[in-house]
């Protein structure tokens, strides 16, 4: 867990902290996929945030800050929401 003070600085003094979840993320080619993916992440329940790093063709990055842990499940549905895009990996810190 981490608490982004710029983005919670309000629920950092109430002592609550924030989870970072980084997902590897495959089948995105472009900023459309970006959007679309981004969208459909910042939807489920708590994401206060997400950040994309694509890399076309290749496995793309996404850092997402949420309240609470995110269920990999919620995560999957997310991505077959946005498209046709596979989560091949999950790092919580």
């Amino acid at each position: 867990q981490m608490c982004i003070r710029d983005r919670c600085a309000p629920a950092h003094r109430k002592g609550i902290l924030m989870n970072s979840t980084t997902l590897d993320i495959s089948g995105m080619t472009c900023a459309h996929c970006v959007m679309h993916v981004t969208e459909e992440l910042k939807a489920l329940d708590g994401v206060k945030d997400v950040k994309i790093d694509l890399h076309p063709g290749e496995i793309s990055t996404a850092m997402v800050v949420s309240e609470n842990p995110l269920d990999d499940a919620a995560l999957r549905e997310a991505l077959d929401e946005a498209g046709d895009y596979k989560l091949e990996g999950v790092i919580r810190t």
